[in-house]
């Protein structure tokens, strides 16, 4: 007999990602059908208890990249603290790229204001100071970006995490290729540097993460938005029967409904 469990998705960046993990969860033995909703970052799933158990199925999504935990339709606070977390980490690093991009785009406005006395001040180091601001941004806040990278490589496919962590390791990488170069010539890490891009690894991963931070919120505003208005229907419908007003379970209400625009499209 099949068994229905419903998950709460940490992680997803766009609805590729929810694809994937769709497409994880189904080759999964025991699992019958699943459906992963992006927006509402929920998986139901049908599966086999006797092949697989909802534990298992946690460790699917997690080998697919993501987080999971079983949700529970019932407790909405628990899920508004984790929808709140998500928020509020997207928000902090968003910041902390935000202030460790900055300098670099000062470096980036100086370039165009050569042979004055703050140019030739800080010339010589904007090389090594862009390496040690950007190092951070690239493989720690955008950790999340080379895990979705993976993991859609594993499954043979492609997300917005790989073109991400594509595009901003290109940049990263070309600059510290001429870096060290300038390193390996000159014997030092002061001095002028020619073709150094990693203001624009950083300031990408940086927006990308403000993209991320606004939608979740949006999401969560949405989200709780419509758990408003379903907590404004009624349980009970008031029916005339035999002269009475009674009143009956709103499913019952909506059955007979049913039944009866049938019955006169029929005739």
């Amino acid at each position: 007999m099949s068994s229905q469990a419903t998950l709460s998705i940490t992680g997803m960046h766009c609805a590729s990602c929810s694809a994937l993990i769709t497409r994880k969860l189904k080759k999964t033995a025991g699992v019958e059908e699943a459906n992963v909703n992006y927006g509402a970052n929920k998986a139901r799933i049908r599966f086999d208890p006797a092949q697989v158990n909802e534990q298992g199925l946690i460790a699917a999504v997690q080998a697919a990249g993501y987080g999971a935990s079983i949700a529970d339709e019932k407790d909405r606070d628990a899920e508004k603290k984790r929808r709140a977390a998500e928020i509020a980490s997207y928000r902090r690093k968003f910041w902390i790229g935000l202030i460790l991009s900055l300098p670099m785009l000062g470096f980036m406005v100086l370039t165009f204001v050569p042979h004055t006395p703050v140019h030739e001040a800080v010339l010589p180091f904007m090389g090594i100071v862009s390496l040690i601001l950007a190092t951070p941004v690239q493989f720690w806040l955008g950790a999340g970006f080379y895990r979705g990278f993976w993991s859609s490589l594993k499954m043979g496919t492609f997300s917005m995490d790989s073109l991400i962590a594509i595009g901003t390791s290109t940049a990263y990488f070309y600059s510290l290729w001429n870096f060290m170069d300038h390193f390996l010539i000159e014997g030092t890490v002061i001095g002028e540097m020619h073709d150094l891009y990693f203001e624009v690894a950083a300031f990408l991963i940086t927006f990308v993460l403000l993209g991320k931070w606004l939608e979740t919120r949006a999401k969560g505003q949405t989200g709780e938005a419509i758990q408003k208005f379903m907590g404004l229907h009624s349980n009970t419908a008031r029916v005339l029967r035999d002269g009475q007003l009674i009143d009956i379970p709103v499913y019952d209400f909506l059955v007979v409904v049913s039944v009866i625009v049938c019955l006169v499209d029929y005739f």
